[in-house]
């Protein structure tokens, strides 16, 4: 891709343009149909000829001549080729004029072979004398030798060429034109001159000579030229005459290629060199202005030769008015009639060097001056050359550093008197300190000074801490950090630091170090006492000091990861505190939190070191075991034993103020050793192994299978399910008969049922665990007990049942509600239900927490009319003092009892008992799962009264 300056860019545009043009109207020309010139006057063909051959003899002529007397300065070699060839070239083309068939005869009668032999012969040679030039063939000898070589060549083919054409082929024959031999000369002619332009033109667009690109277009013009001598019949043919005007101007471009640039290069060189001395001369100039001193040439005479415009300006006049003007007469007191601004000295051979106030100026303006002296070489006489500085502003400087030196020692008094301080050198020994830190450390200066501040090193930071410290301020660079130190007396404190390299004067530099170091401190003992107290907050609980959960979750992370790093096995085990909500209820807070006090006592005595045990809240705790070695089975070993003497010291009685409590625990393990697991899936383990403890009658141990986590996504489905069941109408009651001793309903259980839109009916057994758990069986029984009761009121508008009763089950859950009672009185009241008609069924679970607040829900409820049911008597542990405070109407005998009551004895004794206890008490029995006719009679001849089972109808839907 060519890349041409401007001057190029125009010689290529310019070449291309003519060398187009000439090619087309080449092809133009030998198209045209052959015409004959000079037909009226064939004499007119010679002199024709003459003048065009004249001007390439001319060019010729003129490149030996200017090569021989230019001055400019050209390889050595150049000048004899140029001579040489073009010498030739001259004589080949006269001798080719001479022999112009036409032209009087010389030695021979003129003829075409002869003219065209010197024609060929000098073609041939100016394009052998470009190649050579191109090639830059070295040729040694003087200039004369060289031409003198080429009038021998010459010589040689005038004889040739004269005497011995016979030698030759024919090339030209009368009447017929020019030979086969003729034209095949004239196209190797051609395709020699195409081929050396192309690689004049490689190298003029390597190299970007101008010369390399002419000559290249003079070979495309002589090989045009050549076209035309390939086919014409006699001399004076147009092609003929045409070809030879195409040569010179072939010429005239070697002529602009070779002597142009000899005759014009001399002026354009002349002609930069005085542009560059000029520029020079500028810049200098330029420069001299930019300097901030001022410049002044005083001659011998004290004349101003020369001044910058910077002392111009100072002095207030045009610096061309002031050349040549006496030093006396500048009209600036400040600077002309200076008494210390003196010049003799440098007049007299000797450098000088001075100050100086100027004081004309507001305000006063200082010098600093240097005069050299400087030989005149037209007088011989000392000038001087003078250079100002101004130093007003390092006067200032000087100044404000004294004022700046005050400033500091009052800073440094400040300083000494609020913080710590201490100077060292660049090995870090104590040069000097001030009293507060000989207060905060309690060491005297004679013990500090000398010494490095080793003697106070607490040995709480590492030692790469250090490296990182010195590393920093040596390398120049200003530190700041918090350091803890010990006193004298072996107490800590800490302070933050800043210590500041400096650099003497003589070290400035690169690679300079410091060569002493500031240090300056402030005791923030105290907030990094708070800093450690909210950090323990924020870390810890305050109530047994162990780890929170925050701190837990990130030495869980730490531990996975370095189980997967050491292929070591962990455990992680969460436990909480069974029943604990029951002490903290029953004996107060503060019993409880003493409680938790012990737990976390006893546990820190179960761990290691290197253990973890946090406090997750409530009575939640975890107990991280780090390290129980690489085998798995005896890491579970390990585990399990430590997880059953945790549950065995925890089970131990609790001596709390005034009361002895027992309590028990219930752990969930998960086992890990790589990271396959995440801090909170490992936690989500450990929380469904707790729950399938508990829900396996607590105080024990279980360690999480992947069975707990279906059955857990199990459970949270049916809660998810449970939670819309109401909304989506999926809750109904099937409502079981109760009969008398004449098998007549006298009223219903209401029983609830979930026909889930997908899994269909749900029995209660598969469903009320789980609403108890989740705490949804509160809003299920307040539905049940409305449904109950507008079923009554419907009821009520029928004669046929208006008398009947329904009974409702209710939860443990749902009768500890405080707003109990005030329920199920709004829903009578709302819908206008007879109390005696509303029968509510309680289990003796029930009965063995809170009894008191039992019995008192259900009085108030007996007073407004309601009945009360205990529902499968005889399978729990209720007191029978309890049975007696409670407003109990009737024992329902559990069908457990009921099933086998005519094969199994001890059935029939329980019920029995049951029966005489009721009757004892002054209760009603029902008896439930009753399913056969013996049954029936068995239990009515014992003095049952009421009766429900399949027997009597199946639990199942009631239209209002």
């Amino acid at each position: 891709m060519l890349e041409l300056g401007s001057n190029a860019s125009r010689s290529f545009r310019l070449v291309t343009i003519l060398l187009i043009c000439s090619a087309a109207f080449m092809m133009l020309a030998l198209t045209l149909p052959r015409m004959v010139l000079f037909t009226y006057r064939p004499e007119d063909h010679a002199s024709i000829h003459l003048l065009l051959e004249l001007v390439s003899i001319s060019v010729s002529v003129m490149v030996v001549t200017v090569t021989w007397i230019s001055k400019n300065k050209q390889p050595k070699w150049q000048p004899q080729i140029l001579i040489f060839g073009f010498t030739l070239i001259a004589g080949l083309d006269l001798l080719h004029a001479l022999t112009f068939k036409g032209m009087p005869s010389l030695i021979n009668n003129s003829n075409s072979d002869e003219s065209i032999f010197f024609w060929l012969a000098g073609r041939v040679a100016t394009l052998a004398v470009i190649i050579i030039l191109g090639l830059k063939i070295k040729i040694r000898g003087s200039k004369i030798i060289s031409f003198f070589s080429a009038l021998i060549v010459l010589a040689i083919a005038f004889y040739i060429g004269t005497f011995h054409l016979n030698y030759f082929p024919a090339l030209f024959l009368p009447g017929k034109g020019v030979t086969q031999f003729k034209i095949n000369a004239e196209y190797g002619i051609f395709v020699a001159n195409m081929l050396a332009s192309i690689w004049l033109f490689l190298l003029w667009n390597k190299s970007k000579n101008e010369k390399n690109l002419w000559l290249a277009s003079a070979c495309v013009m002589t090989g045009l030229s050549e076209l035309a001598f390939t086919n014409y019949i006699t001399s004076s043919d147009f092609i003929n005459v045409f070809g030879h005007a195409y040569k010179a101007i072939a010429y005239l471009i070697i002529f602009r290629a070779i002597a142009y640039s000899s005759i014009q290069e001399p002026y354009e060189i002349l002609e930069k060199t005085n542009a560059t001395i000029k520029r020079k001369e500028q810049e200098f100039k330029n420069l001299l202005d930019s300097l901030p001193v001022d410049v002044v040439q005083i001659n011998p005479d004290y004349s101003i030769r020369y001044c910058n415009s910077r002392f111009s300006s100072h002095i207030g006049k045009q610096t061309d008015l002031l050349q040549g003007k006496l030093w006396s007469e500048i009209n600036t007191p400040g600077w002309s009639g200076n008494k210390l601004l003196s010049f003799d000295a440098p007049f007299r051979g000797h450098r000088s060097t001075f100050e100086f106030t100027d004081n004309d100026r507001e305000p006063p303006q200082y010098y600093s001056a240097i005069a050299i002296p400087e030989l005149d070489i037209e007088s011989g006489k000392n000038g001087v050359l003078a250079i100002f500085v101004n130093t007003t502003e390092q006067e200032m400087i000087r100044r404000q550093l004294g004022e700046t030196k005050k400033e500091i020692m009052d800073l440094k008094s400040a300083l000494d008197a609020h913080a710590i301080v201490a100077t060292t050198d660049a090995k870090g020994v104590i040069t000097s300190i001030n009293k507060k830190f000989c207060q905060i450390s309690k060491y005297s200066p004679e013990e500090l000074i000398g010494k490095t501040h080793r003697v106070i090193n607490s040995g709480y930071h590492p030692k790469s801490f250090f490296n990182d410290l010195w590393k920093t301020i040596s390398s120049g660079k200003v530190w700041t950090g918090e350091i803890c130190n010990r006193a004298k007396d072996g107490s800590i404190y800490w302070v933050v630091t800043t210590i500041v390299p400096f650099f003497s004067a003589t070290s400035l530099g690169k690679s300079a170090k410091p060569d002493r170091y500031l240090a300056i401190r402030a005791d923030i003992t105290e907030q990094k006492r708070a800093q450690q107290e909210a950090q323990k907050m924020a870390f810890y609980d305050v109530l047994t000091g162990l780890p929170n959960r925050r701190f837990m979750v990130e030495r869980l992370d730490i531990a996975i990861a370095n189980t997967s790093r050491n292929q070591n096995f962990c455990s992680l085990m969460l436990l909480d505190i069974d029943h604990f909500k029951y002490v903290n209820d029953t004996y107060g807070h503060d019993q409880g939190d003493e409680l938790l006090r012990q737990v976390a006592a006893r546990l820190n005595g179960c761990a290691h070191k290197t253990d973890t045990i946090a406090r997750m809240g409530g009575d939640e705790f975890v107990v991280i075991f780090a390290d129980l070695g690489t085998d798995r089975a005896n890491a579970l070993v390990r585990s399990n034993d430590l997880a059953e003497k945790i549950r065995e010291t925890l089970a131990e009685p609790y001596h709390l103020k005034d009361i002895t409590v027992f309590s028990s625990s219930s752990i969930g393990c998960v086992m890990f050793h790589d990271e396959s697991l995440s801090g909170d899936e490992t936690l989500k383990r450990a929380d469904i192994a707790l729950y399938s403890a508990k829900s396996l009658g607590r105080n024990r141990v279980q360690y999480f299978d992947t069975s707990m986590q279906t059955e857990i996504m199990e459970y949270s489905q049916i809660v998810l399910d449970l939670r819309t069941a109401r909304s989506k109408n999926e809750l109904i009651l099937f409502y079981q008969p109760i009969v008398d001793l004449n098998q007549e309903i006298t009223g219903y259980e209401a029983l609830i049922r979930w026909n889930h839109s997908k899994k269909g009916l749900i029995s209660p057994a598969a469903f009320i665990p789980v609403a108890e758990k989740s705490g949804l069986i509160i809003s299920i029984g307040e539905w049940v007990i409305r449904e109950a009761c507008r079923k009554l009121s419907v009821w009520a508008n029928e004669p046929e049942k208006k008398n009947l009763t329904i009974s409702v089950n209710v939860s443990a859950y749902q009768l500890n509600e405080a707003d109990f009672v005030s329920k199920v009185i709004s829903n009578i009241e709302q819908f206008l239900v007879r109390p005696t008609h509303l029968k509510i069924e309680i289990t003796e679970s029930m009965l063995q927490r809170d009894i008191h607040t039992t019995i008192s829900k259900l009085n108030e409820l007996k007073k407004l009319g309601v009945r009360f049911s205990l529902d499968d008597f005889g399978t729990g542990y209720s007191s029978l003092s309890y049975l007696k405070k409670l407003p109990l109407d009737f024992l329902k005998i559990d069908r457990s009892f009921v099933r086998d009551i005519m094969i199994d004895q001890e059935d029939a004794a329980i019920a029995e008992t049951i029966l005489l206890l009721a009757q004892t008490l002054g209760m009603k029995v029902i008896a439930e799962g009753v399913e056969t006719l013996d049954q029936y009679h068995f239990l009515k001849t014992r003095g049952c009264d009421y009766f429900q089972g399949y027997l009597f109808g199946k639990p199942a839907p009631l239209d209002d």
